[in-house]
């Protein structure tokens, strides 16, 4: 079935994109709360309507939970396995085999950032250090 969503020409994966700049830890049931629940609260049919309300309770009585991985999360728990292999409301060409390379490769860069701040740490006290040298 359908499942239409709220976010108008815009679109879920756009909204998902921009949540996602916002805040990386950002998951799955959160883009799908986010699109598919209207501005005042309803949903666009009851068939939604229930779907959200099963994954707001699974999250009320586990937080953690929406952030298993595709195979064990909430949006899994409530819509069923993922068929065919494409993953349900990550867009129409995303596999389960794309999401873990990429979430490999964004640990990969969060990695590479930390190490490049660290660098820039130890430089900023390296040259605060020279400074003070140079000064006496």
């Amino acid at each position: 079935m359908l499942t239409p969503h709220t976010t108008g020409r815009k679109g879920v994966f756009r909204v998902a994109d921009e949540m996602m700049e916002v805040d990386p830890t950002i998951t799955r049931s959160d883009f799908f709360l986010v699109g598919y629940t209207r501005s005042d609260g309803t949903f666009p049919t009851a068939f939604v309507e229930e779907k959200v309300i099963a994954v707001k309770g699974i999250i009320t009585k586990n937080p953690q939970s929406k952030y298993l991985n595709v195979d064990h999360d909430l949006l899994t728990q409530v819509f069923g396995p993922v068929k065919k292999g494409c993953v349900n409301f990550m867009g129409p060409d995303v596999t389960k085999k794309f999401i873990q390379s990429t979430e490999l490769l964004r640990a990969h860069i969060t990695e590479d950032k930390e190490y490049y701040m660290d660098l820039e740490n130890h430089f900023s006290q390296y040259k605060a250090e020279n400074d003070v040298g140079l000064r006496i």
